[in-house]
């Protein structure tokens, strides 16, 4: 990180600007804060990881981004749930070819081995074929009976394509032929 007349090496944070990120104090010493500059040991950490859990564990994987990390390398492909769509996702960068990836976990998320796994212990409510061929993006097959639901009177799911999204059989519907 520097000594006595070297030039501090490491990384420090971009405060002095809007953007979430780590700075390289090799690159950047010009415009280096003299603070960071006076106490490179209080201030500098030897890699962009350590800096941005640091000083934006908040939003740490904005700062790696920021920071010029590629997301894919922290990537563990585990899955976790997304409490909001009532799925689990995978721990990977979201991208429009993967749609089973919800971004990089936080730290606080519970990762599990398999999206089954993931939705039976988190999302317990929902039926476990119905969490996990939406977790995995694939379809699900329907019981085709029918079942009243209120706002829309009967349905029947012949069509699995309309059954996908709020037509699959929550076990306390009763079912009639």
């Amino acid at each position: 990180m520097g000594g006595a007349g070297t030039l501090p090496t490491g990384y420090y944070p971009n405060w002095g600007e809007a953007e979430i990120k780590c700075l390289n104090a090799t690159e950047t010493f010009a415009t280096m804060p003299d603070h960071f500059r006076q106490s490179p040991d209080q201030w500098l950490f030897d890699d962009i990881e350590s800096c941005c859990k640091n000083y934006y564990s908040w939003d740490f994987n904005q700062c790696l981004v920021g920071s010029g990390v590629s997301l894919s390398t922290y990537a563990t492909f585990k899955w976790f749930v997304n409490p909001k769509k009532e799925i689990c996702q995978q721990d990977c960068p979201e991208s429009a070819t993967n749609a089973t990836c919800g971004g990089l976990a936080m730290k606080w998320n519970q990762l599990y081995e398999t999206a089954a796994s993931c939705c039976g212990e988190t999302l317990s409510w929902v039926q476990l074929s119905t969490c996990q061929g939406q977790s995995s993006q694939t379809t699900v097959a329907g019981s085709y009976k029918w079942f009243v639901n209120h706002p829309l009177e009967k349905v029947r799911c012949a069509e699995i394509v309309l059954c996908v999204c709020v037509f699959f059989i929550i076990p306390y519907h009763k079912l009639t032929i």
